[in-house]
């Protein structure tokens, strides 16, 4: 899922997401965990440049 792209040549093309996102899981089966990673255009010398987040709400499941 992108979250932002500034790589257009014309900053009119430029995206930030502004809006809630409902992902379902429920294909994926049986889930012991879930594991995020994080890429960008603006990478550096030491890492991704720009600031990092990702919000979670309501997850539910059933313990087994």
């Amino acid at each position: 899922m992108v979250l932002a792209d500034y790589s257009a040549e014309d900053p009119s093309g430029d995206f930030i997401a502004n809006v809630w996102t409902d992902i379902t899981l429920d294909v994926l089966g049986v889930v012991k965990q879930l594991v995020f990673s994080f890429n960008s255009s603006d990478i550096g010398d030491y890492g991704i440049n720009t600031p990092q987040y990702a919000c979670i709400d309501n997850i539910a499941g059933t313990l087994q």
